[in-house]
C-alpha cells in the first residue's frame, strides 16, 4: 500500500508490516517499478512492479532485476554529477 511518495509499508506473507523507502520509480515497456530498501539498510534493496491500484509484486527474474540495477546506477550516477 502506497503511503506518501518516500514510504510504502508493505506485509509480508506472515503478516508482519514493514516500513519500507522509495529510492527510485520508474515506467520500462509499460510496466512500473519501485525500487525500496528498510530504513537504515541502504544496501539491500528489493525490486517490485505495481499497478495503478498499486498493487505490489515482487520482481525475481534476473533480467528485469539486472535492468532495474543498471537503472538505479544511471539514476544514482546522475546525482553524483
Amino acid at each position: 500500500m502506497m503511503d506518501n511518495e518516500n514510504k510504502i509499508y508493505i506485509t509480508d506473507d506472515g503478516g508482519v508490516e514493514h516500513v519500507m523507502e522509495v529510492i527510485l520509480t520508474f515506467a520500462i515497456n509499460e510496466k512500473n517499478y519501485v525500487i525500496v530498501n528498510e530504513p537504515g539498510n541502504e544496501e539491500d534493496a528489493f525490486v517490485f512492479t505495481y499497478d495503478d491500484d498499486h498493487n505490489l509484486e515482487v520482481v525475481e527474474d534476473e533480467d528485469e532485476l539486472n535492468m532495474a540495477a543498471e537503472v538505479l546506477a544511471a539514476f544514482e550516477g546522475e546525482d553524483d554529477a
